[in-house]
């Protein structure tokens, strides 16, 4: 379906502090891994922050409600450092406001997937393709 060329060797962080969700996410990205992707986690914004620059992912969906910074935070955090000004960046969230939209896209993001309105497979497509660009 993907070439494996293309995607071997590429980073993704997924930040989602929601433990089942976690687990889903990276149980359907297993055939990523399989084309060379390296998947990173996280479950909270500080281990997020870490993992990011430990690894320097080519590109993170998080969350935007978590305990202690909220994914908006940790994505301005990011965007400070030159090595994330233009990561890839898909929101994950339960929050479908217009105004969190609009924050996400002030701050660059690519996607803004609310959970409800995307499977699992729709998120990983969406992946697949920031990851392809």
């Amino acid at each position: 379906m993907t070439d494996q060329k293309t995607l071997s060797g590429k980073k993704v962080l997924i930040v989602e502090d929601d433990t089942f969700l976690h687990t889903l996410l990276a149980d359907k990205l297993a055939h990523l891994r399989e084309q060379g992707v390296e998947i990173f986690t996280a479950l909270n914004a500080e281990e997020a922050l870490k993992t990011a620059r430990e690894s320097t992912p080519d590109l993170m969906m998080l969350d935007v409600a978590m305990p202690g910074k909220n994914g908006f935070e940790v994505i301005e955090e990011l965007r400070e450092d030159e090595r994330f000004k233009k990561t890839p960046i898909i929101i994950l969230s339960n929050l479908s406001q217009e105004s969190d939209e609009k924050r996400a896209q002030d701050l660059g993001v690519d996607a803004y997937l609310v959970k409800a309105d995307f499977s699992l497979d729709e998120i990983v497509n969406e992946i697949t393709k920031l990851l392809l660009r």
